[in-house]
């Protein structure tokens, strides 16, 4: 029977708001909250209510914030722009209740669901993921076995028919020049530009490219391959040069491809177990409910109250009924197998099954209850109603009209720029004299091409030089940007100054850099439009609640300093997720 599962990621939504601070006032006796670090002395830095914030929350916002949201203040300042807006959380979180907002039905499901997704995800984790070790010896001697450390430089002529690859193949071996022929003749467009080069490979690269794995094998220094089926075209493989490859650069690959695979096993072992231990077993009165159903006329079928609670699988404590099984597939955005009894069981190994017997699992071990788990539920519980008060307040009430979207087009024609995209062939060297007598080779009539598996840029190798950048990409490509934008085609440039080294490259094609007219960007301007006027209508209501529970907020001054400034990034102990 196949068995599998499919888990859904958690992206957590984080939270900056500028400050406006209350009195201070002395720290009070307190018991922290269920926090994760129950190991480490909790210090209340704030009161909002009955809720304590402590020092170890601060920092845990700090760290999960990227640059662009860190405060622009400094020392206490910073700490209390970081505190102010788990204060305004907590205010927010408090209207929401006030509302009845965590009363409401969906938002009481959605929780739920999102609450088990977390435990099950964890206890894999735990039980799975981390029990995979992967030490350097295994994967040394798999990028020998697999024969990856022997790369070839391969040359490829690509034609429509098996009769074009014959004639073809008889004038290459009475002497003729590979590389003139894929120029002239190869359907591959970009390997032809460059006499049929793929740049040095080994056996899996050679496979992405339809190589068998024994044509790859055999293939010696000016040998010719046999005639290759490729899709509906033909191709001939010749082979220039061998070498040998760095394992580290191979290392990651092979780890994520052991990895993964050690996963599935250990995650279907886990699941069998489970199944074996908690006596699983198909019930017919579900899988009838299901069997009746017609995918064609609805994928997620709503049932009766009866024929939803119908059982599709029992196990010791527990059921996974038809509407379980539909649910399952609805929230994970995928297809359920209705009408067809083999399809609905092999589907139920998919999802259902594996999520209810963790989920059971998790619950039996106590994860439901654990500090961790406690705690990360009050932090999304309140997020959620932050989520549902703006949504309440907010929502769909704003109408933006013609008139302002024409004006902030005018006012902001620049901001509708398109990007400018480069199209480079570029070799990047950390040595300048190197760089310089490869300039003068160039110069001399070899290409980039021929020179790029030099290049220590990044993919430079296997793309023969090769590089599509866009003019926002100056964070990863540094001066290559600015000198590419003042380059012109077809002319050599280098050696020049860059991030890592120096570039020499020659600028191919470039495009964009116009400005759209009104109509193309209506939408856009819109959106934008209307996203501004949600935030300033969001800050009017946290501005509002601020006033309104004003004395239900302490501030403890003593604590602030404590506040680490530049904490450690969040574990991701009992948090991580993986999909396969």
């Amino acid at each position: 029977m196949y068995r599998t599962i499919v888990l859904i990621p958690y992206l957590a939504l984080s939270w900056a708001m500028s400050a406006c601070t209350p009195q201070d006032q002395s720290p009070a006796a307190v018991q922290p909250p269920s926090a994760p670090e129950q190991s480490i002395p909790q210090i209340a830095v704030a009161q909002v209510g009955s809720d304590s914030i402590f020092v170890v929350e601060v920092e845990r916002l700090i760290a999960s914030l990227g640059p662009g949201l860190k405060s622009k203040e400094s020392g206490d300042a910073a700490r209390r722009d970081y505190l102010q807006s788990l204060i305004d959380q907590k205010l927010l979180a408090h209207a929401a209740r006030a509302q009845g907002l965590d009363t409401v039905l969906t938002f009481k499901n959605k929780l739920s669901w999102k609450f088990r997704e977390k435990v099950i995800n964890t206890y894999q984790s735990v039980k799975v993921s981390a029990q995979i070790e992967i030490s350097d010896e295994e994967l040394e001697d798999l990028f020998v076995a697999g024969d990856f450390q022997r790369e070839k430089r391969l040359l490829r002529l690509l034609v429509n028919t098996r009769d074009e690859a014959v004639k073809l193949r008889q004038q290459i071996a009475t002497a003729s020049d590979f590389a003139a022929l894929a120029r002239a003749h190869s359907l591959d467009l970009q390997s032809a530009e460059h006499g049929g080069d793929l740049g040095y490979v080994n056996r899996v690269g050679a496979a992405n490219h339809g190589i068998p794995v024994q044509v790859f094998a055999s293939l010696e220094i000016g040998s010719l391959s046999e005639i290759l089926p490729l899709s509906k075209n033909y191709q001939l493989i010749f082979c220039t040069a061998e070498r040998r490859a760095d394992f580290a650069r191979y290392r990651q690959d092979l780890y994520k491809n052991v990895w993964k695979e050690r996963f599935v096993a250990e995650h279907q072992a886990l699941i069998e177990e489970l199944a074996t231990s908690l006596n699983l077993r198909l019930h017919s009165a579900g899988l009838a409910v299901l069997m009746a159903q017609d995918p064609a006329v609805e994928p997620y079928p709503k049932l009766a109250p009866k024929e939803g609670a119908a059982p599709l699988f029992m196990f010791d404590g527990g059921r996974i009924t038809a509407t379980h099984y539909i649910e399952s597939f609805r929230r994970s955005r995928q297809v359920p197998a209705l009408g067809d009894s083999l399809q609905i069981i092999r589907a139920a190994w998919k999802l259902p099954i594996p999520k209810s017997l963790v989920w059971h699992a998790a619950k039996e071990a106590g994860y439901t209850e654990s500090p961790a788990m406690r705690y990360w539920k009050q932090r999304k519980t309140e997020e959620m109603l932050i989520l549902a008060l703006r949504q309440s307040e907010i929502g769909d009430k704003i109408t933006i009209t013609d008139a302002a979207v024409s004006q902030y087009y005018q006012d902001h024609r620049e901001q509708f720029r398109t990007p400018v995209e480069l199209w480079l062939d570029e070799l990047l060297i950390d040595d300048h004299d190197q760089a310089k007598a490869l300039r003068q080779r160039l110069d001399r009539g070899e290409t980039i091409a021929d020179l790029a598996s030099l290049s220590q840029r990044h993919g430079g190798p296997e793309g023969r030089g090769k590089i599509h950048l866009h003019s926002y990409q100056k964070a990863i490509y540094g001066a290559l940007v600015d000198h590419a934008m003042a380059a012109e085609i077809g002319v050599l440039v280098g050696p020049v100054a860059v991030t890592d080294g120096y570039s020499i490259f020659r600028l191919k094609e470039r495009s964009g850099g116009e400005i759209p007219p009104l109509e193309a960007v209506h939408k856009r301007i819109a959106a934008i439009l209307r996203v501004i006027e949600q935030e300033r209508r969001f800050n009017e209501l946290v501005a509002r609640y601020r006033a309104e529970y004003a004395d239900q907020v302490r501030i403890f001054a003593e604590a602030i300093p404590q506040i680490q400034l530049d904490p450690p990034a969040p574990s991701s102990q009992g948090g991580s997720t993986t999909s396969t």
